[in-house]
This record gives C-alpha cells, sequence and structure tokens, in this order.
C-alpha cells in the first residue's frame, strides 16, 4: 500500500492565451522505493527548450530548475536513486522527458504507447520525442490481461499500481491507479483536462479545450474513455486526478494522505 503521496508540477506551461497550466505528477512513498507517475520535463528540456521541438512555442514552459522531477524529489528530503519505479501515462515530451535524470529506474509504459511512439509515421515523428529515451532506459513494458473496476486490459505493476488503458488522447495512453489504503488515486493523464468531480464538469481553459481535440490521436475514443472516467469518478472509493487541472477536490476525500508540493519557484528564478 502506498505511503505519502507528494502531488508535485513538474512542467509548467504558459500558453500565448495567458496564465499557467500544470503539469501533475506523483511522488508515491513506498517501502521499497519511490514510485512517480510521470516524470514532467527533465532538467536539460527546462533550460534549453529548443529540446521540446516546435510545441516550444505553444506551451513556453518558464525556466525554472526546481520544477525538474529529480530536483522535486531532492527537495522533499530524497535522492532520485530513490526513485526505483516511474509509470507514464504517454509518451509527450512534458509527461516523460523527466526520465533522463533517472537513468537507473524502471520506467513503465504500455506496449502499444511505446510501439506507437516509435512507428516512424508522421503523426509519431510529429506528436513524440524519441530523443528522450535515446539513452536506453530500463523499460519496462506491459500488455494488460488483468480487469480493473471494470476497465479489461488493465496491467498490474505491483499489487498496489495498475494501467489502466484510457485510449485517445494517444493510441496506448494509460491512467495510472495507486491504491490508498481501500481506496484508488487515479492518474488519468491527459485523458481529461477538468475537474470530473463536479456536478457540471466545467469546460478546460483555453487553450486545453482545443488542444484536446486537436491533438486526439482517436476522438471517437476519446469521447468513450471520458465517458469511463465520469463513472469512475462517480465511485465513492476512487479519486480521479489528471495532469492539467486542479487537485482541490482531494481534500473533500483523501485528508492528509495527498500533499502538493514545488508551487512557486524560489526567488532567483522569478525572472525567467
Amino acid at each position: 500500500m502506498a505511503g505519502k503521496i507528494h502531488v508535485v508540477d513538474a512542467g509548467t506551461l504558459r500558453p500565448p492565451g495567458g496564465g499557467e497550466i500544470p503539469t501533475q505528477c506523483l511522488l508515491v512513498e513506498r517501502p521499497n522505493g519511490i514510485l512517480a507517475v510521470d516524470a514532467g520535463f527533465s532538467l536539460s528540456f527546462l533550460m534549453d527548450s529548443k529540446a521540446i521541438g516546435f510545441e516550444r512555442f505553444f506551451i513556453r514552459p518558464p525556466q525554472y530548475p526546481h520544477l525538474a522531477l529529480a530536483n522535486q524529489v531532492r527537495a522533499l528530503g530524497f535522492s532520485p536513486a530513490d526513485v526505483t519505479d516511474i509509470a507514464l501515462t504517454h509518451l509527450h515530451s512534458e509527461h516523460c522527458a523527466g526520465i533522463m535524470d533517472f537513468p537507473d529506474a524502471r520506467i513503465h509504459v504500455s506496449q502499444r504507447e511505446f510501439d506507437v511512439a516509435n512507428n516512424g509515421s508522421l503523426r509519431s515523428k510529429v506528436s513524440y520525442r524519441q530523443h528522450i529515451w535515446a539513452h536506453g532506459p530500463n523499460w519496462q513494458f506491459h500488455t494488460g490481461t488483468a480487469t480493473w473496476q471494470g476497465i479489461h486490459n488493465a496491467a498490474y505493476i505491483d499489487a498496489d499500481t495498475v494501467l489502466v488503458p484510457l485510449p485517445g488522447h494517444t493510441i496506448g495512453h494509460c491512467g495510472v491507479a495507486v491504491r490508498t489504503g481501500d481506496r484508488w488515486l487515479l492518474h488519468a493523464g491527459d485523458s481529461s483536462y477538468s475537474d470530473l468531480t463536479l456536478p457540471t464538469s466545467p469546460k478546460p481553459i483555453f487553450p486545453l479545450r482545443q488542444y484536446q481535440w486537436i491533438s486526439a490521436a482517436d476522438r471517437a475514443a476519446a469521447r468513450r474513455t471520458l465517458g469511463v472516467l465520469k463513472k469512475l469518478s462517480r465511485d465513492p472509493d476512487i479519486d480521479v486526478i489528471n495532469s492539467h487541472s486542479g487537485i482541490d477536490h482531494l481534500a473533500r476525500t483523501t485528508g492528509q494522505l495527498i500533499t502538493a508540493a514545488a508551487g512557486h519557484p524560489p526567488q532567483d528564478e522569478r525572472d525567467n
């Protein structure tokens, strides 16, 4: 079972429309090492956005070294070497580039997502930055055969961590479910951009609403996945969060289990 879970922004986005949008990752304290859910931007990507490619003109991440997941691990009093496993929702750069800073961690991803990201198609070249994994990560590929909460083709990383297929945003997109006592916390990645726990979910803010559908690899699957997430969010034993919207609703259900960290940069970073 998971111990303390930290929700951290490891890839702030500053789209042309203004404002700041988080890219939320989880750091899960476990007896045998820390599990990260998604990895945000690497330190090298944060300091040289050209590595992101053309997307840097739309997401415009600030050059804040403290956002790098490895630095946030240090800020919590741990070493990056304490992160033994990283479970990825998908392989877009703001979700996975941080694996570059954890060369010894086991990197868990769906086999389908990895295959699509490396198939050489025009879409894969536009959507993915294959140089992120040029260092040869310790990949752990998963093809799901289990069922989790009625969802088929799930893959158990261990008894308390599950890759849950939520296709649409990408073909192999997954959520990552973490057991928290007698409850589950589901990080739904980019399969939704709004708080699904509200009676009427607000439309995602600009430009996320537009990006949600323009970028979807399979729009029909994305709509089906959104329906699945809305159903899961009504389950009193499941808390659903996503990458790019707030986590205020967690306080209503999880008490002190979830802690947010690394909100604002140190003073010497704020002028960037």
